[in-house]
């Protein structure tokens, strides 16, 4: 949800395009890093508290930001003369 599906993609192809380019020592150096940054991730994301707060602290953010505003559903669904939820 953090990175979405373009920041996936993004990540996928600078990975395996510097693991192309590298050449002799880089590579194994490329390889560890990788490894790293996964173990990284994974122990965040399995740290319950750890995204507790980061999802509050999002939440803060998108209350306080000017584009995010909460509206009523009606407002949100443009429907035709004659319909509407029910």
């Amino acid at each position: 949800m953090i990175l979405g599906n373009a920041g996936i993609v993004t990540v996928i192809v600078t990975t395996t395009s510097s693991y192309v380019t590298s050449k002799g020592y880089k590579l194994p150096i490329n390889v560890l890093t990788l490894l790293v940054g996964i173990y990284v991730i994974y122990r965040v994301v399995t740290r319950k508290k750890l995204m507790r707060k980061w999802e509050s602290f999002v939440e803060n953010k998108l209350m306080r930001s000017a584009t995010f505003e909460e509206a009523a559903t009606e407002d949100l669904l443009p429907l035709m003369e004659g319909y509407g939820l029910g």
